[in-house]
């Protein structure tokens, strides 16, 4: 793939597909779109009623999410065990100019977001007492998940028009095998027939506001006794 490094409006960067028109975040701001979508409305719920969490990401990206979890798990002293596949990883002289950790203005960042990208691929590495990460370079179809083991799924892979083959039921079907009962999975796609087959597969779906530039996006849970959906809420 050509990539191409883009300033977003927030001043953080995301990368362009060249041949195929498309962005990995959005471009009305990398970071404040990956912090609204995936932190916000995913990860802090969960981080609010238990001290372990274990987070799959599909389409690890510029790392940029995996980056931001990481900051959360330090922030809030919970234990993030953090499962990443991407099947497409992206260059080191790419990775080296974006500049989610000098936007951020710490530091220490710049050292931890290097880090998570020199992590030995398919090993799991503890970064800190409260973050540890394993990347894994194939492509979802192909991975065994472990059952009813995830909290939080980031739902990050190209746009359905992009990647048609990972907004299936059977896709969302095994993602929902893998998951606990009250856990999340959290996409930036609000597209109707990705709501539907997460609905076929099991979730419910519900709408969230979405971050600048964007309607809505969609929240799936895992809920097993429908009387307690409040708890996710």
């Amino acid at each position: 793939m050509q990539l191409k490094i883009i300033t977003t409006i927030d001043g953080s960067h995301t990368l362009l597909v060249e041949e195929m028109g498309e962005h990995y975040h959005s471009t009305y701001g990398a970071i404040s779109e990956s912090m609204h979508v995936y932190i916000n409305n995913a990860l802090k719920p969960v981080m609010g009623r238990q001290n372990v969490i274990h987070v799959l990401e599909i389409g690890f990206g510029t790392g940029l999410n995996a980056f931001l979890s990481f900051i959360e798990s330090d922030n809030q002293k919970v234990e993030v065990n953090y499962t990443t596949i991407e099947p497409f990883p992206i260059d080191e002289s790419i990775i080296k100019q974006l500049n989610y950790a000098k936007l951020i203005d710490n530091s220490s960042y710049l050292k931890l977001f290097n880090q998570i990208h020199q992590v030995e691929w398919n090993k799991r590495v503890e970064l800190s007492p409260y973050f540890s990460i394993q990347k894994i370079d194939k492509k979802l179809q192909d991975v065994n998940l472990p059952p009813n083991y995830y909290n939080v799924v980031y739902f990050d892979a190209f746009a359905p028009d992009f990647q048609p083959e990972l907004w299936t039921v059977d896709v969302f079907g095994k993602l929902y095998q893998s998951m606990q009962d009250h856990s999340i999975l959290m996409t930036y796609s609000a597209k109707g027939s990705v709501k539907r087959a997460l609905k076929s597969a099991g979730f419910t779906v519900q709408n969230i506001a979405g971050p600048i530039g964007k309607r809505e996006i969609t929240k799936a849970l895992k809920i097993l006794l429908k009387s307690n959906i409040a708890t996710l809420l």
